[in-house]
């Protein structure tokens, strides 16, 4: 989790995502580890609480306009995207990785293959006739592999 939300990590963020063009106070770091912790601590109901966190968090001075401004750039919602983007990619392969001592561990693959059929419109028999004659006589088949 500490090199998901490192400061260098999330201001590279920043500078590819054209949310920051240059280093100054309120660094994407900054803004983003101020907006989560609002958000999974505190009940927003204003742009000036969000204000408040970043300035009580970070014991920094700035500008509320200066702030605002960060949030209101046509950047910010690709930014904070990629950000919770990064944020559930990591949860996500947290989650579903097996435990060193599962049974499941000693594998490097797990591939499960599943199949389906759909009924078409029975005008398609000769170009899609299925297997099962008794309910259609024309269908599609669907098979999948999850890896």
């Amino acid at each position: 989790m500490k090199s998901l939300l490192s400061k260098d990590k999330l201001n590279k963020l920043g500078f590819d995502t054209k949310q920051m063009q240059r280093q100054c106070k309120i660094t994407a770091g900054k803004l983003a580890i101020s907006l989560l912790k609002s958000f999974s601590e505190l009940k927003v109901d204003s742009l000036t609480a969000l204000y408040r966190e970043f300035t009580a968090l970070f014991d920094e001075n700035t500008q509320k306009k200066t702030f605002y401004n960060q949030l209101a750039k046509t950047t910010f919602p690709h930014f904070m995207k990629e950000l919770v983007s990064d944020m559930l990619s990591h949860f996500v392969i947290q989650s579903i990785r097996f435990q060193d001592k599962s049974v499941f561990s000693e594998f490097g693959r797990i591939l499960i293959q599943n199949g389906t059929s759909f009924a078409v419109h029975h005008g398609l028999h000769e170009h899609f006739p299925g297997r099962f004659k008794t309910n259609h006589k024309s269908a599609v088949e669907l098979h999948v592999t999850y890896d």
